[in-house]
């Protein structure tokens, strides 16, 4: 495949300070949402959300939640080669524009925020890259053809068991999530971008629904570690033993804070299991409160790097806005990313075709080109049951006012 390659390595200095902040140039809000409700189809509403329970002492000490329990019979999401990668994104992101109008600012930049989140942590990972009617759709184009049955399967357990506290329920498939569409801006007017993220939100921290309550869960292993330490420490010393046992753990912690920053979620609920898959601790901390703070103070070369985020995304961003200007009009690229370096191909026309046709999908290429409402009657769209039930109920709520106007 004939490509056009530009190398750049983006790596973190000490002597420079960061002209953007976390703090003041990351600025985001819901616009839109939807539940992955089976393996092919979508609701816009918030049914796949719920708040996580945790269980009490006596249940983890005695190991009843075995997150490895069942893994055999999971079946897990993956994507057959002829099935977009941004699809749900782009439904989305029609989705938006019906409820705002086709006059609305159309941002810049549309991805999945763990887009955002590989740039910052120089994690291994391959884009789809389409400049198309003036947006630049970025798609990842891992298919998760051979991604570990276990490891797959345990942290969709630990979330089953937090939303039942159930240990007998049985966990099959990791096909129904919740996604919130983010709507953002990172930078500011001078250099930077606007964007549409779609970002998955594990739980909820309470029964209300209301971003403020997003939750992200996570679970790590601790081996041959006293876990009658954990019983009653603050949430500092928790994550400071967690530091001191865990390998990498200040990696793990950077990794995550980035992934609720970038995303919508400011809470992470965080497990902690042994070697034999039992989970033996739980406690949730408040991201900008607890997390942030605790970086900066005990993961220091990591704190550098999340103060450092936002102008790393915008350098790697507008550097991808800069070879797609010296492409020819190309508008279908690749995007490699490997320790540091970030590696930006020219398809030759066959792959670029493919590649466009693969992750545009009818309905995004319908409703750019004018077309009426294409989420109507879209296979991938289910009715929302939400608001089916409320029509439902105003139908029985006039019925019954029909009746006591009857009987007087």
């Amino acid at each position: 495949m004939p490509t056009v390659t530009k190398s750049t390595s983006m790596r973190f200095s000490s002597s420079n300070k960061p002209h953007y902040s976390v703090q003041n140039n990351l600025v985001k809000r819901e616009v839109g949402y939807y539940s992955q409700i089976n393996a092919n189809q979508i609701a816009f509403n918030k049914s796949e959300l719920e708040p996580f329970h945790t269980p009490d002492n006596r249940t983890l000490r005695g190991r009843k939640w075995d997150v490895r329990k069942g893994y055999q019979s999971f079946h897990r999401k993956k994507y057959a080669l002829d099935e977009s990668r941004a699809r749900n994104l782009l439904l989305t992101a029609i989705k938006y524009e019906v409820d705002h109008g086709k006059g609305s600012v159309r941002p810049r930049i549309l991805c999945h925020s763990g887009f955002f989140g590989d740039v910052i942590n120089n994690s291994k990972e391959s884009y789809d890259i389409i400049d198309y009617q003036g947006q630049i759709i970025i798609s990842s184009r891992d298919r998760r053809l051979n991604e570990d049955l276990l490891f797959a399967f345990i942290g969709i357990r630990f979330e089953d068991l937090l939303k039942t506290n159930e240990p007998s329920i049985a966990t099959d498939s990791n096909y129904r999530h919740f996604k919130t569409l983010c709507e953002g801006t990172i930078g500011d007017s001078g250099k930077g971008f606007k964007y549409l993220s779609v970002t998955e939100i594990d739980s909820l921290l309470d029964s209300s629904k209301d971003p403020v309550n997003y939750t992200e869960i996570k679970l790590t292993v601790l081996k041959r570690f006293q876990w009658e330490r954990l019983d009653h420490v603050n949430s500092t010393t928790f994550l400071k033993m967690a530091l001191k046992a865990r390998p990498w753990f200040n990696k793990q912690l950077l990794k995550w804070i980035v992934q609720c920053k970038y995303g919508m979620s400011s809470h992470l609920l965080l497990g902690l299991r042994d070697g034999d898959f039992h989970v033996r601790a739980i406690r949730s901390f408040d991201v900008e409160k607890e997390l942030i703070p605790f970086l900066r103070d005990y993961c220091k070369r990591e704190y550098r790097q999340y103060e450092e985020s936002v102008d790393k995304v915008i350098d790697v961003v507008g550097w991808i806005e800069e070879q797609i200007k010296e492409s020819d009009g190309d508008k279908v690229y690749r995007l490699d990313i490997h320790e540091g370096d970030f590696v930006f191909s020219r398809l030759d026309e066959e792959e670029r075709r493919r590649v466009f046709d693969n992750v545009i999908i009818e309905e995004f290429k319908k409703w750019r080109e004018g077309k009426e409402n294409p989420l109507t009657g879209s296979e991938y769209i289910k009715e929302d049951a939400e608001e089916e039930e409320d029509r439902k109920g105003d139908v029985e709520e006039l019925r019954r006012k029909l009746e006591r106007v009857y009987l007087r």
